[in-house]
C-alpha cells in the first residue's frame, strides 16, 4: 500500500510539472505589449493596464520584435487641427483646378501675345469712346445751363421772377452734370481694371508658354484719356487729399461754387476747358 501511494504520489507530481512546462511553453509564444509611463520607464504586459490607455503600445512578438503599433488616441485639439489641414487641402485642390481650367481658356482664347494686346487695346478704346462720348454731354448740359442762368438774369433785371420751369430744368442739369462726372470715373476706373486683368493674363500666358522674361508688362503701360485724374490714395490718406482739394477750391476759385456734396465740388464754369471741376468716387469694392 505504500509503495503504490508513493507511486502514485509521484505521478502526480510529473503530471503537475509536465502541466506546468505546457503552460510555460505556451506563454513564451503569446503577444505582449510595450510602452514608456508618465516617468519615462519602459513598461511590459500581456494586458494594457486603465493608465495606459491613452499611450501608443508597441505589440512584440515572440521573437522579441514590433509586430504592430498601436497609436494614442488623438485629442480633441488634433483631431480639429486635423480637420482643418483637410479642409484647406481641398481648397487648394479647388483652386488649382481653377486655375487649370483658367489656363485652358487662356490658352484656347489667345494664339499669342500679339492677340492679348489686341484684346486690351479693344476693350480700352471702347470704354475711352464712352467716356469722350460723356465728355460731350458735358459740354451740352453746361451749354445749356449757361443759356438757362442768362434768361433768369435777363429776368431779374425786368424785375420778373424765375419761372419755376427754369429752376427745375436747372436743378436737372446740375444734377446731370453731377452725374456724368461720376460716371466718367467709373468707366476710367473700369478701364484700368481691364488693363490689371490683362496684364495678369500676360503674365499667366508666358509661364504657360515657358516664357521666364517677364519685362515690358502691360501694367507699365498707361493708358488713360483723363490725364487729369488724381488717385488721392486709401483710407484717412484720400480723405485728407479731398479735404485739402476742397479747401483750395474753396479759397481760389474766381467764380461761384455751382455743386457741392460729399461725392463732387464744382466752381461755375466760364469757360469750359479752364474752369475747375474735383470730384471724388468712393469705391466700395476697396471699403
Amino acid at each position: 500500500m505504500v509503495i503504490i501511494y508513493k507511486f502514485n504520489k509521484i505521478l502526480t507530481n510529473l503530471i503537475v510539472v509536465i502541466l506546468g512546462m505546457f503552460v510555460t511553453a505556451e506563454s513564451a509564444f503569446a503577444e505582449f505589449y510595450r510602452w514608456v509611463d508618465d516617468d519615462g520607464h519602459v513598461q511590459f504586459s500581456d494586458t494594457v493596464p486603465a493608465n495606459a490607455i491613452n499611450r501608443e503600445q508597441e505589440v512584440i512578438g515572440p521573437n522579441g520584435s514590433t509586430v504592430e503599433i498601436i497609436a494614442r488616441p488623438k485629442t480633441r485639439e488634433e483631431l480639429l487641427r486635423e480637420q482643418r489641414e483637410q479642409q484647406l487641402r481641398a481648397e487648394n485642390q479647388k483652386l488649382l483646378e481653377k486655375q487649370r481650367a483658367a489656363d485652358q481658356v487662356l490658352l484656347r482664347t489667345f494664339r499669342n501675345e500679339d492677340d492679348i494686346l489686341m484684346a486690351r487695346n479693344g476693350k480700352v478704346d471702347a470704354i475711352s469712346s464712352q467716356i469722350k462720348f460723356s465728355q460731350s454731354n458735358l459740354r451740352r448740359y453746361q451749354n445749356r445751363l449757361d443759356a438757362l442762368e442768362r434768361e433768369a438774369a435777363n429776368r431779374e433785371r425786368k424785375k420778373q421772377s424765375i419761372l419755376a420751369t427754369q429752376t427745375a430744368e436747372m436743378q436737372k442739369i446740375l444734377k446731370n452734370i453731377s452725374d456724368t462726372h461720376l460716371s466718367i470715373l467709373k468707366k476710367e476706373q473700369e478701364k484700368q481694371v481691364i488693363i490689371k486683368d490683362f496684364d495678369r493674363d500676360l503674365r499667366r500666358f508666358r509661364v504657360l508658354k515657358n516664357k521666364a522674361d517677364a519685362r515690358n508688362m502691360l501694367s507699365d503701360v498707361k493708358i488713360t484719356v483723363l490725364d487729369n485724374l488724381i488717385p488721392c490714395g486709401v483710407g484717412p490718406v484720400c480723405d485728407e487729399t479731398w479735404r485739402r482739394a476742397e479747401a483750395f477750391l474753396l479759397k481760389h476759385s474766381t467764380t461761384s461754387i455751382q455743386i457741392q456734396t460729399n461725392l463732387i465740388i464744382m466752381a461755375k464754369f466760364k469757360n469750359f476747358d479752364l474752369s475747375i471741376c474735383m470730384f471724388f468716387y468712393y469705391n466700395k469694392r476697396c471699403a
